[in-house]
């Protein structure tokens, strides 16, 4: 469904007061009357924007969140050595980001953010299901295999698994270089690998 271009801009401002006031005060302290005002609207113009209510709007927050990411990100992906390092890089950055903001890292911990990464109407997993594509095309270039022999949706699933478990868990690698080591060696490994011999 195409928004017009005025309720786009309403979310989008809705979206972004939000992200300030859940940054602010806190992703449970936050209410959507509380959303409403700082953005100057009547509440009903925010549920007319956000028909699902609170779940919609947090999920907004986090599909922009990584795709600030996924855009700041796109000129170094081109850069990469091959399709090992982009996946182990893509991993890393995923984690960082997600250590580092702390909105992020409490949205994913709800139903709502996680369910962000998945919703078929944010223009997020749109843009996963290209990246998986550009890297499933340089692993079977590189002539590896892995990225190419499983459906989109489960590679993406199992990597923001990964992202959100290595973020989250405090006793995961932290140091930017120990996560890079453990990535490389444990977690890209069974994503992009040599091809097999078949029987």
């Amino acid at each position: 469904m195409q928004l017009s271009t005025r309720r786009r801009t309403t979310r989008e401002r809705l979206v972004d007061v939000a992200a300030e006031r859940f940054l602010d005060e806190g992703l449970t302290s936050v209410t959507l009357e509380d959303v409403a005002a700082a953005a100057g609207v009547h509440r009903a113009t925010l549920h007319r924007a956000f028909p699902g209510g609170r779940d919609e709007l947090v999920a907004a927050v986090v599909s922009q969140r990584f795709l600030e990411l996924l855009t700041a990100n796109e000129a170094w992906l081109d850069r990469l050595g091959g399709p090992r390092q982009a996946v182990t890089e893509i991993i890393v950055t995923a984690v960082v980001a997600v250590r580092d903001d702390p909105l992020l890292a409490a949205a994913l911990q709800t139903p709502a953010g996680r369910g962000a990464l998945q919703d078929a109407s944010s223009p997020l997993p749109e843009r996963l299901t290209e990246l998986w594509r550009i890297l499933a095309d340089a692993t079977r270039d590189a002539g590896l295999e892995g990225l190419e022999s499983h459906d989109p949706g489960r590679v993406i699933d199992h990597v923001l698994r990964t992202v959100m478990g290595l973020a989250l868990d405090p006793t995961a690698p932290q140091r930017n270089v120990d996560l890079r080591a453990y990535v490389n060696d444990f977690v890209t490994p069974a994503l992009v690998h040599p091809k097999q011999p078949r029987l």
